[in-house]
């Protein structure tokens, strides 16, 4: 995990199986809510999101995303140390871990508790309002691989997208990312592209797999 400041700075599957295998569509629901807590009403894909997110997927060229082929994997076997980046809105309030944007509204967590005695009742400031204070303006794509590199990394795995169903790169399925809030900057695509000049195998990682564990 990277230590950075808060405030600034896939087994054989392609992302197009990944993203209708996941629903993409209910991404960012997490951030709708107006701080009152709806885990106990998880709600379902519709004909309407699938479709919706189908078309889109089938829009994108296949070629765009070799780097997540088989071929890629197999690199992981000869390359042994690598950094996994958990870095997103969650770096704000940088309290337990990025579980945060979750326990953060169960009554009586310590998320909970450390909310309402810092930012005020979830009803007021939700995780929500995290998002303009994560701004990275120190964020630097180049010298972050250049230190990566020079520790003797050989590949490194970003989280794009955690539970909170924040994404880290510009997408056109959901407004909740990097790109079009907060930073207004492709974190993800800057690391990639850095990544690749430098000769670092580069990977992501999507967790929006549980997004509706927040929903």
């Amino acid at each position: 995990m990277l230590p950075a400041d808060a405030s600034d700075g896939h087994p054989k599957m392609n992302r197009r199986s990944f993203l209708l295998a996941t629903g993409a569509a209910l991404t960012g629901r997490a951030f709708e809510d107006n701080g009152e807590r709806a885990s106990q009403h998880r709600l379902p894909v519709t004909d309407s999101h699938y479709e919706r997110v189908k078309s889109y997927i089938e829009e994108v060229p296949v070629a765009d995303y070799h780097w997540a082929s088989s071929q890629a994997y197999d690199r992981f076997h000869d390359i042994k140390y690598g950094i996994r980046i958990h870095w997103g809105i969650y770096s704000v309030p940088a309290y337990q871990n990025e579980w945060y944007p979750r326990n953060m509204y169960i009554k009586d967590s310590k998320e909970y508790k450390h909310h309402i005695e810092t930012y005020g009742n979830q009803n007021k400031f939700g995780y929500k309002d995290f998002i303009p204070m994560f701004k990275a303006q120190n964020f630097d794509a180049h010298k972050w691989i250049e230190l990566f590199k020079n520790a003797g990394a050989k590949y490194i795995v970003p989280v794009a997208e955690h539970h909170d169903g924040f994404a880290m790169y510009n997408t056109a399925l959901s407004r909740w990312n990097s790109v079009q809030m907060g930073p207004k900057r492709d974190i993800v695509g800057e690391l990639e592209a850095e990544s690749r000049k430098a000769n670092l195998f580069s990977s992501q990682s999507l967790r929006s797999h549980l997004t509706t564990l927040y929903v």
